[in-house]
């Protein structure tokens, strides 16, 4: 069996064997390959946008109070 492990020697892949043997990757599970791969950086700069956002939105609710007590003072004075 090529590409397996023969005593000592680590036999490579050739192009001219036979299709059966040599095929490493079919072009259905390439395909599928990259689909998952791009779903999973979907995912990831999903969740990385969701808590820029909401960390976003906590600052801006906790410094409301905090501007409208300074913006009060100036504008009083």
């Amino acid at each position: 069996m090529l590409g397996a492990r023969d005593g000592y020697k680590l036999l490579s892949f050739l192009p001219d064997d036979t299709p059966k043997e040599c095929v490493m990757f079919s072009f259905v599970e390439m395909v599928l390959a990259a689909v998952g791969a791009g779903l999973i950086l979907a995912a990831l700069t999903f969740v990385t946008l969701l808590i820029g956002v909401l960390v976003n939105a906590m600052i801006a609710l906790f410094a409301g109070p905090v501007i409208d007590k300074a913006l009060a003072r100036k504008s009083a004075a």
